[in-house]
């Protein structure tokens, strides 16, 4: 009687423990599918952009930093700076699709060799 009782009551943890790992489960794609969707949507914008042949103003700004080289005798010349250029970020991912779709073009049509 007494095995009966504690092999009943480890399955019903095992049930629990199982319905547990179910439930993030299902969780974890639920989340990678929204994940998956609103990727879908910005890319769809950023096609949009190209398909349209319209670059924001926005894309075009940028902020530019001028960082001095450490430890130089003078600094009289130009190469001891060092200049940043921060653009939008959606600027820099617009402009890779870009390069990614005229690549793929132009391996496509054989002007290029696919390396």
């Amino acid at each position: 009687m007494c095995d009966i009782t504690l092999t009943l009551a480890l399955s019903s943890k095992n049930r629990k423990i199982k319905n547990k790992w179910k439930r993030k489960e299902k969780r974890k794609k639920k989340k990678e599918k929204r994940k998956k969707k609103k990727e879908k949507r910005k890319k769809k914008k950023y096609y949009a952009y190209i398909n349209l042949e319209y670059w924001p103003s926005h894309f075009k700004m940028s902020n530019s930093i001028i960082i001095l080289k450490l430890n130089k005798a003078s600094y009289n010349s130009f190469k001891i700076f060092k200049p940043i250029i921060l653009l939008n970020m959606l600027g820099k991912l617009i402009k890779k699709v870009i390069g990614e779709r005229l690549q793929f073009q132009l391996i496509s049509m054989n002007f290029i060799h696919p390396c």
